[in-house]
């Protein structure tokens, strides 16, 4: 089977796409929403529970950009297999 190179150049422009995602996504201010959530800034029946939902929000987030990071590192390794079974085709 032939191995088309562009396939290594748009996997590796894909991952630089989730790289990028996953900066924007960092540069969220959550975590000072979190900081200035306490009980001076909160006072309600509920203000614990919406502080709580927040750090899970903060920890839901923080996954997210773990995944996209993990992805695209995938993305770049299954750019390096075409290129090495290119090299591989090319030699033959």
């Amino acid at each position: 089977m032939p191995v088309e190179p562009s396939a290594a150049t748009e996997l590796r422009r894909r991952a630089g796409d989730l790289r990028r995602l996953a900066a924007h996504l960092d540069t969220t201010p959550l975590r000072e929403v979190i900081g200035r959530a306490g009980p001076d800034t909160w006072t309600s029946p509920r203000a614990e529970q919406l502080r709580a939902q927040l750090d899970l929000d903060r920890r839901r987030l923080a996954a997210a950009t773990d995944d996209l990071r993990r992805h695209a590192r995938y993305l770049e390794r299954q750019a390096e297999a075409i290129e090495a079974a290119a090299v591989v085709t090319a030699v033959r």
